[in-house]
Formats: C-alpha cells, sequence, structure tokens
C-alpha cells in the first residue's frame, strides 16, 4: 500500500527513469538533472544515497557527448545494441520482438485503455514505455492494475536487461542508472507486495 507521498514521489521518479530510457538524450536533460539535483533528492526509501550521490557526480563531471555515445551504444545502435530494452528479446527463444510476451502485454495494455502516442510502428514491451505506463496507472490509482504489470509484464526480465546495460555502459551515469530502476522497481514492488512471474529467459 503506497501513502499518498510515496506516490507522488514514485510518479516523480518513473517519469525521470522514462524519459532517460526511451527518448535520445539531450543536452538540455542533462542540464536539468544538474541543476536541479534530481538524483541527490531521490526518495531514500527506493534508492540508498551512496548510489544516488554517484549518479549525480555522473551527471554533473561526464562530458555530455560522453554520455550521448553511451546511450547511443547501449540503447539505440542499430546494429549491436549491447542492452536491447524490448521485453521480448529475452522471454522469445529466437530472441524476437513481438513475440509472445509483447503480444501479451499489448493486450494488458489495451484492457487497461493505455494508450501511447508513438512516431512509427513498434512494441509496446519496451523499458522505458512501461515506466511510462506503470506511473499512468498508479496516477490513476490503479494498484492492482500495476501489481500486474510489474509482476508479469516487466520484472520477469528487466533484471536481465539492466544487468545488461551495467555491464557493458562506459559511463558511470549509465552503470548507475541500470542499478537506481533496479532499486526503484525493487522498492515499489515491495510496497504493493507484488508477486514475480517466472519465465525463462534467452539472452
Amino acid at each position: 500500500m503506497l501513502s499518498t507521498e510515496q506516490r507522488q514521489e514514485t510518479l516523480a521518479a518513473l517519469d525521470v527513469l522514462a524519459t532517460l530510457f526511451y527518448r535520445p538524450l539531450e543536452a538540455s536533460t542533462v542540464e536539468a538533472l544538474d541543476k536541479e539535483a534530481v538524483f541527490e533528492h531521490w526518495p531514500q526509501w527506493l534508492a540508498q544515497k551512496p548510489l544516488t550521490e554517484q549518479l549525480q557526480r555522473g551527471v554533473t563531471y561526464v562530458p555530455f557527448e560522453q554520455l550521448k555515445q553511451d546511450h547511443y551504444d547501449l540503447l539505440l545502435a542499430p546494429k549491436g545494441r549491447k542492452a536491447y530494452p524490448w521485453g521480448s528479446v529475452y522471454t522469445s527463444r529466437e530472441n524476437r520482438l513481438f513475440a509472445e510476451s509483447s503480444v501479451a502485454y499489448q493486450a494488458f495494455c489495451k484492457q487497461h485503455q493505455i494508450q501511447f502516442e508513438l512516431s512509427e510502428a513498434q512494441p509496446l514491451d519496451h523499458f522505458g514505455l512501461m515506466l511510462g505506463a506503470t506511473a499512468h496507472l498508479l496516477l490513476q490509482q490503479q494498484d492492482e492494475a500495476v501489481s500486474e504489470l510489474l509482476g508479469v509484464h516487466l520484472l520477469p526480465w528487466s533484471g536481465r536487461f539492466l544487468q545488461c546495460m551495467n555491464d557493458s555502459a562506459q559511463t558511470e551515469l549509465y552503470q548507475q542508472l541500470a542499478l537506481l530502476a533496479e532499486s526503484t522497481l525493487d522498492g515499489l514492488s515491495q510496497a504493493l507486495s507484488v508477486t514475480v512471474v517466472p519465465v525463462p529467459l534467452y539472452k
């Protein structure tokens, strides 16, 4: 059960994470993270101070071009990206997009009237998009749906994705960002008593 304060803190945290994982990295985003000391103010029930302080240093002291290149190599490169952010890449034997788990999540979104404004056809089971969907459901106080999204559709594979990201990142920001996302999802899952459905992973 989330308190009103925890709900608001989680919404703000998920908004930051969704932006950093889904959208191309912009200099204005990094400047805002630095100026507003976003990571230093991260709720401690979602992540401990040593982690958030490291993240803040990663934003403050690493040149933007280096951060942008790391983001591209990890999440955007057309070939050989180091951390694929779509769930079905991990849950299908062929490591395919739009595979069975992706179709199941699309049905979940339709059931709960979660709509996305996308510039092109793409799988909905992108880590960043799923964080945005989680925030949407939390805002609507649909906590049972949040628990289902996390336990059935996201957490069964997100740990592997975040591990790939942490292992392959070349900057402290993206190494620690993977840990922050995992810690934040763990904190939210504990607060909502989420049960994670185990699934075999193939990547």
